[in-house]
């Protein structure tokens, strides 16, 4: 065994990477990514007008990340199942969407909690990163799902406000109950390895 393993407990060595990123933080991170891809594929449809819109909890996990690691972290994670759901499930489309929404959600959330590490700063990132992440779902949707659906502009304009949106605002609810009670916790656990 190296000295490296062995002053670690032959765990896993904590070499720092030429990015900063000890060998730890990259498995852990990993974890999260692996994690958050298997969670994506736990959809549940939770809008009865539109069961075909489903939530996973995919992004509350790269939420996670980013509040243990950074927002780098949370977006690597975020950025990476979704592209790998989206290969395994052929859904390029829907991935890039919901990079977008992750991306909105997670950075700010990061950003604000990274400052100050209280639950007051987790409400205030939670709450702008929901609004971000709705701006960014809606903004999508106008942009992206006339693309791969074939639908002209107006008629998903048409499907904001009583479909889309209400969905959207579910699905980041969701997330922000999730993330508010498991991040600190998780955390913990982190911290304590």
């Amino acid at each position: 065994m190296s000295e490296i393993s062995r002053a670690n407990g032959g765990v896993i060595p904590n070499v720092q990477s030429r990015q900063g990123w000890s060998t730890r933080k990259l498995v852990i991170l990993a974890l999260f990514t692996a994690l958050s891809l298997i969670v994506s594929f736990v959809e549940v449809p939770i809008f009865p007008a539109a069961p075909f819109l489903k939530y996973d909890p995919s992004a509350a996990v790269a939420a996670i990340a980013a509040c243990g690691f950074g927002p780098a972290a949370g977006l690597i994670v975020g950025i990476v199942s979704a592209c790998i759901h989206g290969l395994i499930m052929g859904d390029p489309w829907g991935s890039l969407m919901t990079i977008i929404v992750v991306a909105c959600w997670t950075l700010p959330l990061a950003f604000i909690y990274r400052a100050k590490k209280t639950r007051v700063a987790a409400v205030i990132g939670l709450v702008v990163g929901s609004v971000l992440a709705l701006a960014g779902a809606i903004g999508g949707n106008l942009l992206i799902t006339p693309i791969y659906t074939g639908t002209d502009v107006a008629t998903v304009a048409a499907m904001i406000i009583p479909i889309l949106l209400p969905f959207n605002v579910m699905k980041v609810l969701i997330n922000d109950v999730l993330v508010f009670l498991l991040y600190k916790p998780v955390e913990g656990l982190i911290e304590k390895q």
